[in-house]
């Protein structure tokens, strides 16, 4: 894997720790330690689960643990929007790696407005490519970029051009004689 910032870094560890928490929910306890991050990057040889710096660990260990406690903590509204957006599927015919995908990208979406929508889509659509399905970067980025537009739209607007913002007229009909 080429070079790796903290964020990128806590997004992997965030995404295999969902992966992990959507196959058994009851290891959650034992997934926030991370030390089976630790255990399972050195069999890996860097392929897929980069060794992390000691220098940056804590700090990503932090972040990573943000994003998964945020997104467990609004796991329904998150689920939801997700269900919402799928065309012709059910949510519970997703797989745990496309769900943990999702969870992570409408969770960021919707509440870490100091991530860039763009990143967060391409970030999750590169989770994709790597460790899902040939095609599933398609329906993730529809449904990330509806959430965008439902949670971020007036959000963008508002700090882009704030003085531009329409201004409500209201017309006063007088009825009766003066």
């Amino acid at each position: 894997m080429e070079s790796v910032n903290i964020r990128d870094y806590s997004r992997l560890l965030a995404f295999f720790t969902l992966y992990a928490y959507d196959i058994d929910a009851a290891a959650l306890s034992s997934l926030q330690s991370f030390d089976w991050y630790e255990e399972a990057s050195l069999f890996e040889k860097g392929d897929i689960l980069p060794v992390i710096p000691d220098s940056i660990k804590h700090e990503v260990f932090h972040f990573a643990w943000e994003m998964i406690s945020g997104t467990l903590s609004n796991l329904p509204r998150i689920d939801r929007q997700i269900d919402e957006f799928l065309v012709n599927w059910k949510f519970e015919r997703l797989l745990p790696v496309d769900k943990a995908i999702l969870r992570i990208g409408v969770y960021s979406l919707m509440y870490r407005f100091d991530i860039p929508c763009e990143v967060t889509i391409y970030e999750c659509n590169e989770l994709a490519n790597d460790f899902s399905d040939e095609n599933t970067y398609k329906y993730i980025n529809g449904i990330l970029h509806n959430v965008k537009l439902r949670f971020r739209r007036n959000f963008l607007m508002d700090k882009i051009h704030p003085a531009e913002a329409p201004k409500k007229k209201f017309k006063i009909k007088r009825t009766g004689s003066a």
